[in-house]
């Protein structure tokens, strides 16, 4: 009985990540071969030693078995605030594009080691407002007791604290913000960049970000005398 429950979580697993990956919607999961490849492993798991019957169970109908996967109505709504929230939040940045994005071997790692739909959606969601990788958030969250309310009223906080300090000291670049949509963490992560190349001109650090988000600033910062290795 054992053996079959085991079977049974993983089958369950993989079909969830067949959902979230169909639901999250972006770009770098956007593979046609992932729900085949999903029913590919359930098929591994029931025959892992019988081709054939892999081969048959693998023709039987698959657009059911995907369709027939639902969570539950609780979690669908819980899913669809996290996704209006998070779309909500991209208006309202410079750059409105998401810095972060899951690959399908990330979601797969994460739904198998343990992590519930809220801790995938959640994850993304502060860690593209907040500019914190969502790997290192879902770490956060289990190596504490925090639910993610917490864990990200804590990051902003944290975000906050060291907007304050280089804001006072350089209190100049604050009128290069007005009239701008820019999130807190998008100001510090700017900030951050003059504080560590004071030689470059700010409003190169802040098109540059406008234009391609963290990639921009780390292509500039490259080309500083800093990021070539000087002084």
């Amino acid at each position: 009985m054992k053996k079959y429950s085991k079977r049974f979580k993983i089958i369950v697993s993989v079909l969830l990540i067949v959902v979230v990956v169909s639901s999250l919607a972006l770009p770098v999961l956007a593979d046609s071969n992932i729900i085949s490849g999903g029913l590919s492993k359930v098929g591994n798991v029931l025959r892992p030693n019988d081709l054939s019957k892999k081969v048959d169970r693998e023709e039987e109908k698959p657009q059911t078995l995907t369709q027939d996967i639902t969570t539950p109505n609780e979690t669908d709504k819980q899913v669809e605030a996290i996704k209006a929230k998070a779309a909500e939040n991209r208006k309202h940045r410079l750059k409105q594009q998401d810095e972060f994005n899951y690959a399908q071997k990330d979601v797969e790692e994460l739904l198998l080691s343990g992590a519930t739909l809220e801790d995938i959606y959640r994850s993304d969601e502060i860690g593209n407002q907040l500019l914190v990788n969502p790997k290192e958030l879902i770490k956060t969250k289990r190596a504490g007791k925090e639910n993610w309310d917490d864990i990200e009223k804590d990051v902003t906080e944290q975000k906050q604290k060291q907007l304050k300090t280089l804001i006072k000291k350089h209190a100049n670049l604050e009128k290069k913000f007005t009239g701008k949509t820019i999130s807190d963490a998008e100001k510090l992560e700017i900030l951050q960049q003059v504080e560590t190349n004071p030689d470059l001109a700010s409003d190169d650090i802040i098109a540059a970000y406008e234009e391609e988000g963290r990639s921009g600033l780390q292509k500039i910062h490259d080309k500083s005398p800093k990021g070539k290795g000087g002084k």
